[in-house]
């Protein structure tokens, strides 16, 4: 991620995607939910602490849905074409909250009013 806190790994194919991802940074973790500082790490916090860590699926492959994400202030920012949309609608959900069913709507533009 943008800010050094996250490993994001994306696995995808012309028609799905998936994205994993390992945080980086040393110590429990435990502080994502309360993650709103507003700086821009210049690279990653702190040093390894040699702790083993895994991968996270952020949403599994669907069948005709492509997503990407990016990491914002405690929550993951998803740009998807889930709900069969011509383009891409901006979605959020947590970081830890895992699968699509999480993702609320961050903007909705509505072009069949005209």
């Amino acid at each position: 991620s943008f800010d050094g806190k996250y490993l994001l790994m994306r696995c995808s194919s012309k028609e799905s995607s998936e994205v994993h991802y390992v945080d980086l940074r040393p110590g429990d973790n435990e502080e994502y939910e309360n993650d709103n500082d507003d700086t821009v790490a210049s690279g990653i916090k702190g040093k390894p602490d040699g702790k083993n860590k895994e991968l996270v699926c952020i949403a599994k492959r669907q069948p005709k849905v492509l997503y990407r994400v990016t990491h914002c202030r405690g929550y993951w920012l998803v740009q998807t074409n889930i709900g069969n949309l011509p383009n891409l609608s901006l979605k959020s959900c947590r970081v830890g909250e895992t699968g699509m069913e999480h993702w609320k709507d961050v903007f909705v533009v509505d072009i069949s009013s005209g």
